[in-house]
């Protein structure tokens, strides 16, 4: 926290009493019981070190990509706290030799190590309370100050959540940047412009990756940047991947410019949400990991190794290059462990550093070659459900070989144009439907008949800041460049000899004067540098988006006269809007040709895809949760054996019908050594460490689905999940916190329903659609935020049956029981009510077990209740 005494009016006190006011201020802090000794009530307590300087400053307003702005304070005072705050040990002041001057006739103090550590004062000033500021004209200095606010808290101050409502416990991926070379020294040269420029570099960089820059600042660590991966509404399963790549990019460039730099990554469950008082509050981020970053900036720094990030990191990032249709992006040097304050034991640290790829960074041929092979191999959904067999998916199966058959045997040898969309969640089985359709093409009875495949692919971290980027290898592949291009790699041609050759192979097949004038556009999804004309050089860069489209539509009309073609277009939803338009085009005008798109359902579905799945010849299919047996045979394909233990079989059922979640849940048994495949049996080798927490895949993936909802709706869900994996629209309504909103729940309930979070169960009851889901979106809440929803409930419930409390003892008894977890203060009047009710819900399934008379009152009772609500 850093405080400032001080400002710009006439009226502004001698610096020696402003430096009194903060001594006298730091002391106060330092006395208060509460605050010096701070009792964490887990194990340990907080201490405060204090130091102070003093002396002139800068106030800049820097920044400005994408209209977010940071104020930044500079200066002399700010280089003395370095030393100061490092003197200080628990419940100690220290001052720097400047403020010791300006405040030495008032104190008591002692030398230490080049500053002064302050013991008493006796001769203090009297306290001067601060004056809020008037704001005359509140809308507007609100919509001037919206650029210093960070996105995700504008969203949630629209839905009125604010205070507590706005707090979440996330796990994010924290970056803290050192500028070592940036010094702001009195007497010195300064240039606003320097620090204007890299704070831009570092913007574009973070906001690229998707992230949030969450401070840009000075204080004794010098001059840092904090910027954050995976808070709302920006979250993705791979942060930490998008957290290094960013970390790895800012580190580079600051460097080809000449700033030495350090970076430190870490990754955790970390606390979101507004801290302060009700006259001054900011959205921060507090927890052990945000700490252990900023330990790894100042290692990084002494090791001169340019980026660290602990073991955590780097495993999630192993572990998504394994599970995604992607290779793998970032590689490690593992280091020796190191000691940082604050922990006991050493860390584990690694420097990763960024591969280069197929996407033109430094690659061989070789290189590419391998990653290209490694990227159809690794842990794909692809090397998941097709190995010669997928479960459960008949009709979508039929209806593909179908209009494979239709497109070899329609009028002249073609087919009419057909479009098939699989859409559902992650890990679903949409993939397996695209590499059926590669099976088709590239084996058996269809071979022969040479159907050109085309493919696209969607890219999570590039694919919606490229134009026409998932398209490029499709591109290429149509117009036989890749070939040309590699044989051309491995003889040593240059870069102008290689596009020479492209351009004369294109320009002899396309004899159009359209191809011609247009070409050069085509140069950065070819991979080359075509020189621009009189016709592509003026064109404004809208006018390249559109003289692109045209372009690559034409070649694909002429492809599709003289061959038949199957288009594949994986992960749509990380298409770029150009190449969304792109896809919209060939399947409405360009026939014959059999399209088939695998995407993740939208909540709110983007213009293109709506336009798209509206088409006459467009047949969508909703790929639902597969069977508990399905996802087993899927299990059991994939580990090579012919049925499971029942303690895996009964684990399976915890990823819902998910065929990806289920080989996720069971593999990491296998690799923990719990399970054991011994001649084509698996076994279970030990009960210790079984799986009783949900892993960390299933969160971050839940996690990014929820983020993509309106901060409304999330509000809705989180709520609802303290309800219960079943509840009642009535009962939501009644305890939702945000009175302003409760008419507009129903809708959110919705959209909920069809973005596939929850089930509409009819008159007004409504479900999770896994009980994952809703421990997930529990988990996001604050204990303190879950806890006043329960007492909420459980008085509530109450209250309505209090005529029938029968039908819902389990509920009474499960609300006061979650109520009073970790209570730091006993209430034996609800601690009673908590054991009375529980003790009745037992007697009561003992009755259902026996089936008595009463339970089927009681049962018709709850039709009744059901129907009036």
């Amino acid at each position: 926290l850093i405080c400032m005494f001080g400002d710009q009016s006439p009226q502004t006190e001698d610096l020696s009493l402003l430096c009194m006011r903060a001594v006298q201020c730091g002391f106060e802090i330092q006395n208060t019981p509460d605050l010096s000794q701070y009792d964490s009530n887990e194990g340990f307590k907080l201490t405060l070190h204090i130091g102070i300087g003093a002396g002139d400053i800068y106030a800049l307003f820097v920044g400005g990509v994408a209209n977010s702005w940071e104020f930044l304070v500079v200066g002399d005072p700010f280089l003395q706290l370095k030393t100061a705050v490092e003197n200080s040990s628990t419940r100690e002041l220290v001052v720097s030799k400047e403020v010791w001057q300006l405040v030495d006739t008032r104190c008591e103090g002692l030398p230490k190590n080049g500053d002064f550590l302050i013991n008493s004062v006796y001769d203090g000033v009297p306290r001067k309370p601060l004056e809020l500021a008037t704001i005359p004209a509140p809308a507007i200095a609100i919509e001037a100050l919206d650029c210093y606010i960070f996105q995700g808290v504008r969203h949630r101050l629209a839905s009125r959540q604010t205070g507590l409502l706005l707090a979440e416990l996330r796990v994010v991926t924290i970056l803290f940047i050192s500028l070592d070379t940036i010094t702001y020294t009195s007497g010195q040269p300064f240039h606003c412009e320097t620090v204007h420029e890299v704070l831009r570099l570092m913007q574009t960089i973070v906001f690229n990756y998707e992230g949030m820059v969450r401070q840009f600042l000075v204080d004794d660590k010098g001059t840092v940047l904090i910027a954050a991966f995976g808070v709302p509404p920006d979250a993705h399963e791979n942060d930490p991947v998008r957290g290094l790549e960013a970390a790895t990019a800012i580190h580079e460039k600051l460097e080809e410019m000449g700033f030495s730099n350090s970076v430190g990554v870490t990754t955790g469950d970390v606390f979101c949400g507004s801290v302060g008082s009700s006259k001054r509050q900011e959205y921060a981020m507090v927890g052990d990991i945000v700490n252990l970053a900023a330990r790894l900036m100042g290692v990084a720094s002494k090791k001169s190794v340019g980026v660290l990030c602990h073991d955590l990191t780097r495993s999630l990032c192993q572990d998504l290059a394994r599970d995604k249709k992607t290779a793998e992006r970032i590689a490690f040097e593992t280091l020796d462990p190191v000691m940082v304050k604050g922990k006991t034991q050493p860390i584990s640290i690694s420097r990763p550093y960024r591969l280069a790829d197929e996407r033109g960074r430094r690659a061989t041929v070789t290189d590419w070659e391998s990653r290209r092979r490694t990227k159809c191999l690794a842990g794909s959904s692809e090397a998941l459900f097709w190995d010669g067999e997928i479960f459960g998916r008949v009709k979508e199966l039929t209806a593909v070989q179908q209009q494979v058959d239709s497109l070899i045997r329609g009028a002249g040898g073609f087919g009419f144009g057909r479009v098939f969309i699989f859409e559902g969640i992650a890990g679903i089985g949409k993939s397996s439907m695209i590499s059926y359709v590669k099976s088709l093409v590239f084996s058996g009875p269809y071979f022969r008949h040479g159907i050109l495949l085309l493919e696209g692919v969607g890219d999570s971290m590039l694919g919606n800041r490229q134009e026409f980027y998932a398209c490029r290898k499709m591109i290429t592949s149509m117009l036989g460049t890749e070939d040309i291009t590699k044989s051309m790699m491995t003889t040593g041609a240059s870069k102008s000899e290689i596009a020479a050759n492209v351009v004369k192979l294109i320009t002899n097949e396309f004899n159009n004067d359209k191809v011609l004038k247009y070409l050069p556009l085509l140069g950065p999804l070819l991979g080359l540098e075509i020189s621009e004309n009189e016709s592509t050089s003026s064109l404004s860069s809208q006018q390249r988006t559109v003289q692109t489209h045209n372009l690559i539509c034409f070649f694909f009309r002429q492809r599709a006269r003289t061959r038949k073609v199957v288009v594949t277009i994986d992960n749509y939803q990380w298409l770029d809007s150009a190449s969304m338009d792109l896809v919209y085009e060939l399947a409405r005008d360009v026939d014959p040709i059999f399209l088939l798109v695998a995407t993740r359902t939208f909540p709110y579905p983007p213009k293109q895809f709506s336009a798209l799945s509206s088409l006459p010849n467009a047949v969508v299919f909703s790929l639902k949760p597969l069977s508990a047996k399905e996802c087993a045979q899927v299990v059991c394909k994939k580990m090579n054996v012919n049925r499971l233990p029942p303690y895996v079989e009964s684990l399976i059922q915890k990823a819902e019908g998910n065929p990806l979640f289920a080989w996720k849940l069971v593999s990491n048994l296998k690799d923990s050594g719990v399970l054991v495949v011994e001649n084509g049996k698996c076994v279970v080798s030990t009960s210790a460490n079984l799986i009783d927490e949900i892993p960390s895949f299933m969160r971050d993936f839940i996690n990014s689905r929820i983020d993509r909802l309106p901060a409304s709706a999330q509000m809705v869900l989180k709520v609802a999940s303290v309800v219960g994996t079943e509840f009642q629209h009535r009962t939501l309504k009644t305890v939702y916190p945000i009175e302003a909103e409760k008419s507009q729940i129903k809708q959110h309930l919705r959209d909920l329903v069809i973005g596939q979070f929850i089930s509409f169960r009819g008159q007004g009851h409504y479900a999770f659609v896994d009980a994952v889901l809703q421990q997930v979106a529990y988990s996001r809440m604050l204990y303190g935020q879950r806890q006043n929803l329960h007492y909420e409930l459980a008085e509530y419930y109450e209250h309505i049956f209090a005529h029938s409390l029968p039908l819902v003892y389990d509920k009474i008894a499960d609300h006061w029981l979650r109520y009073l977890e970790n209570q730091q203060e006993i209430n034996l009047r609800l601690i009673q009510k908590a054991i009375s009710f529980t003790l009745k819900a037992s007697e009561r399934e003992l009755a259902r077990i026996e089936g008595g008379e009463e339970e089927r009152r009681l049962a018709a009772s709850s039709s009744e209740w059901h129907k009036r609500d």
